[in-house]
């Protein structure tokens, strides 16, 4: 493929490619086929694998992704109900989850290529201890957020639903107070504050929820505090700055936004972006 190719081409040659987007050849390709990508910008949006814990696609956005790389397998993999239901859970992850989603499967690959190389006798005391699963995870070199999403998976009875590092941190500083001697050891801190606050309130404890949530939230800003975004207008210099004081607003390029119409609000805006960016690590 090449990005000057076309269909009355048949050629392997980048002067002569017969598809010009990579999802053509993919789809066209046959089990065993090698897809060769000539030098060139490719402006598409390339089927992907997206981790499960977003909300922020729809279940029949996920479903269809997931099943279209299915089809591409040699051997047909049905997709299973309870696979399909978990579509519909999830937590807001943000651009980062979507721009990132590749390295979140590539390090899901890598980690499961490990396991299955370790002795047996160490994937036994793994998964029979949650403090052994925690530490063999952290020896992964996996995102963060893989990798407190399989604490929770293995041991959902020792280890947060949490995959932000910071909000876990923050949940432990609020609620220190709670701990006879703080162990330093974050997981097994919060796993003690957790039990306390459960066998105090009789129930289940949702830390993004009151009573829980305003006690390590940060705060709103202060009314009179502003903050501002840093926009660099190169290359149009100090007369690009001069034009968008005199016009009141800043222009960007937005050259994969696509045929965004005049007055877009602001949810067909933030698709757009979606859309359009998903091949760059903008997190």
């Amino acid at each position: 493929m090449s990005p000057t190719g076309g269909p009355a081409n048949s050629d392997t040659s980048c002067a002569t490619a017969a598809y010009s987007s990579i999802q053509a050849a993919v789809s066209a390709a046959s089990p065993g086929d090698t897809v060769k990508a000539c030098a060139g910008t490719y402006r598409e949006q390339v089927s992907t694998l997206h981790a499960l814990p977003l909300v922020n696609l729809t279940r029949a956005t996920k479903d269809a992704r997931i099943r279209q790389v299915l089809g591409w397998m040699r051997d047909p993999v049905a997709l299973p109900d309870a696979v399909g239901a978990a579509f519909s859970q999830g937590t807001w992850s943000g651009i980062g989850a979507n721009t990132l989603a590749w390295k979140w499967l590539s390090d899901a690959i890598r980690f499961v290529h490990a396991w299955w190389r370790l002795p047996e006798h160490e994937r036994a005391r793994a998964l029979a201890d949650p403090w052994s699963w925690r530490d063999l995870v952290h020896q992964a070199p996996a995102m963060n957020f893989l990798r407190e999403g399989l604490l929770y998976l293995a041991f959902p009875d020792y280890f947060l639903p949490i995959v932000n590092l910071g909000h876990k941190t923050a949940i432990r500083k609020a609620f220190s107070y709670r701990l006879p001697q703080p162990s330093g050891d974050l997981d097994r801190d919060l796993y003690l504050i957790t039990l306390g606050l459960q066998q105090e309130s009789g129930g289940h404890v949702d830390y993004y929820l009151p009573p829980f949530v305003q006690d390590w939230r940060t705060k709103p800003d202060p009314p009179e505090e502003q903050r501002a975004w840093l926009v660099r207008p190169r290359p149009g210099g100090q007369a690009l700055v001069d034009e968008w004081k005199k016009d009141g607003f800043v222009s960007l390029a937005g050259t994969h936004l696509g045929a965004l119409q005049p007055g877009a609000g602001l949810t067909e805006v933030r698709a757009a972006v979606e859309d359009g960016y998903r091949h760059l690590d903008y997190a």
